[in-house]
């Protein structure tokens, strides 16, 4: 007897359209997209003409060009369909505190981009699911500290619930532009983004003054090139002026989390979730763990922790409220 017909399954994708970075999973595989966040110029029949591209389609963690964001996603989902026939289900990511309006862009731009259903997930939830379990979702409150480009996503999450958040709309771009204006201001040295990255990341102390921190300058007007090699040039910088930015972060961190933790009753009993790129910064990491007094965890990769935990939660979690165009 022939085999009835199977219609083929839907793909479904996990989506963290960042401000800097766009990260896509799919569920049941371990194809992890990982890009910048800025539309390139157009190069098929149709799309968006290079003029009418903007320079940013997302912009603190939030679309705010539909067309633009879908222009951005439309050959990964392509590429996905090249396996299926059938348009997969996208679970996006985005900040707790997006509004209706924000919310409905993502939607929208998923659904341009080529998505035959879309679901939605907040970020700290997502990235509550990053850690692994093995058993269902725990009862025990989680507070998720997730520092990413343009967002400082601040929540406690119980149960794959968002149970209360502080999210504020600034993030490591802006705390490099405040470590940046710190050093010009002391040093009269502009810093490019990867050096400040350097400064606040992985610092050299000094091996004869630990007040100060060394940092490398390459290429262009700050090194030569002959051949191969190029010739680095030590920056010095006071560790004190690096001291007084990163002070001025955690302290914004620390007050959204405490005054959050107190409202809801659960100082003493939260632990802490710390991703994003701002789990790379130890200070910041080390010192929020200390103020709070709370156990502070990081997820497997934490620059990955909320695409992996939506994808988690498509393979073991509760099914998304699917929306269709």
């Amino acid at each position: 007897m022939r085999a009835a017909w199977a219609p083929p399954p839907v793909p479904e994708l996990a989506l963290d359209l960042g401000t800097g970075l766009t990260r896509l999973a799919q569920r049941g595989g371990s194809l992890l997209i990982e890009q910048p966040s800025t539309p390139a110029a157009p190069r098929s029949r149709g799309a968006l003409a290079p003029e009418e591209c903007p320079e940013r389609a997302i912009v603190h963690g939030v679309v705010v060009d539909a067309e633009a964001a879908a222009h951005l996603l439309a050959p990964h989902l392509r590429s996905i369909r090249r396996a299926s026939p059938v348009r997969p289900r996208v679970l996006v990511c985005h900040p707790s505190d997006a509004s209706p309006a924000e919310r409905q862009l993502l939607v929208e731009a998923a659904l341009l981009a080529g998505a035959g259903a879309v679901g939605l997930v907040s970020e700290p939830v997502a990235a509550a699911r990053a850690l692994p379990r093995a058993g269902p979702a725990s009862q025990r409150p989680e507070l998720v500290v997730d520092v990413g480009e343009g967002v400082t996503d601040i929540a406690v999450v119980q149960a794959d619930r968002l149970v209360g958040s502080a999210a504020f709309r600034t993030g490591l771009a802006e705390l490099r532009e405040d470590l940046r204006r710190a050093v010009l201001e002391e040093h009269d040295v502009l810093l490019q983004d990867a050096e400040l990255a350097t400064l606040l990341e992985s610092p050299a102390r000094h091996a004869g003054d630990p007040d100060w921190l060394g940092v490398d300058r390459l290429g262009g007007e700050r090194g030569q090139e002959h051949g191969r090699r190029v010739l680095r040039r030590v920056l010095l910088v006071r560790a004190a002026a690096v001291a007084r930015v990163l002070e001025q972060a955690l302290h914004a961190i620390e007050r959204a989390a405490a005054s959050l933790l107190d409202s809801l009753g659960r100082r003493e009993r939260a632990g802490v979730l710390f991703a994003g790129g701002g789990a790379r910064i130890a200070p910041l990491r080390e010192g929020l763990g200390q103020r709070l007094g709370c156990c502070l965890r990081l997820p497997p990769r934490p620059l990955h922790a909320v695409v992996l935990g939506a994808r988690a939660l498509l393979e073991r979690g509760p099914r998304p409220d699917w929306r269709r165009s």
